[in-house]
């Protein structure tokens, strides 16, 4: 069992529910954050590193960066 906090749970959700597509930097900030002001866009790649570092036991899931782009959870099965 891995404990996510409430941003962390939804932004893995919006991931996984587009699972080896990419989605737009810009789509996340909207789904996960709204209309919280202009700090999220860091604040997105530090979410995505926490994810990164709590999914790494399990080599079937990875988040690659799409550079310039946006994010995908890529799912090895």
């Amino acid at each position: 069992i891995i404990e996510l906090t409430s941003k962390e749970a939804d932004l893995l959700f919006l991931l996984y529910s587009s699972a080896n597509q990419t989605i737009e930097r810009d789509a996340i900030l909207n789904a996960v954050w709204g209309d919280e002001g202009d700090y999220v866009g860091r604040t997105l790649d530090v979410f995505i590193s926490k994810l990164r570092k709590k999914l790494e036991a399990d080599s079937n899931l990875k988040i690659i960066n799409i550079r310039g782009i946006g994010y995908r959870l890529v799912l090895n099965n």
